[in-house]
């Protein structure tokens, strides 16, 4: 797509919109290296600090491998994701997306949330909101100038968290009719090729 607005391409007009909305899409820089930046240095700082050598110069060594995997298992199951969801500085989930639910929430509207993807992105969309719904997503937790939410269910909050066991599911469909169509919940994985 970003070729697309590369010069002499057809999108090339447009390059100041997309770069626009690029920016737009960003993590605040102060949120990200405030909450990010200390969980995408530390593989970086594991390599480099081996031996002293910057990790550029470690790249041919046979021992750079086995260093990664090092600063990987020393990072939490929950940092891994918050590396993942925020590698290249972009918001997964949209603040105006949560602050949709803030509003939705504030006028005392009664709402459910779906969200479908195409992909194998649902378990961080889910990791994400969950994260919002508790508390301690980047954009909402009180830290950096951001405002603290809440929907986990303390101080009179609505529970909105995703319970993976039984909220979520997985829409299969094998033909253009209504009998081909099968819905699985309590997993994200098909149980078998006819399902």
């Amino acid at each position: 797509m970003r070729r697309f607005f590369d010069e002499g391409q057809p999108g090339e007009k447009l390059k100041p919109q997309y770069d626009r909305m690029l920016k737009a899409l960003q993590v605040p820089k102060a949120i990200y290296d405030a909450e990010l930046d200390h969980i995408m240095r530390f593989v970086e700082s594991t390599l480099e600090s081996a031996g002293g050598e910057p990790a550029g110069k470690l790249a041919y060594r046979t021992d750079v491998l086995s260093l990664a995997e090092e600063g990987e298992q020393s990072l939490s199951p929950d940092q891994k994701t918050m590396r993942e969801v925020y590698a290249e500085g972009f918001y997964s989930l949209l603040p105006s997306f949560f602050r949709t639910i803030q509003y939705l929430t504030m006028t005392k509207r009664d709402f459910a949330i779906v969200f479908r993807t195409f992909g194998t992105d649902l378990e961080n969309v889910v990791w994400e909101f969950n994260k919002y719904c508790s508390g301690e997503h980047i954009c909402f937790n009180g830290k950096n100038g951001t405002h603290s939410v809440r929907a986990d269910g303390t101080h009179g909050t609505r529970d909105m968290r995703l319970n993976t066991k039984s909220q979520l599911g997985l829409y299969y469909r094998s033909g253009r009719s209504l009998s081909d169509a099968r819905l699985i919940t309590g997993t994200l994985n098909r149980v078998s090729d006819e399902y």
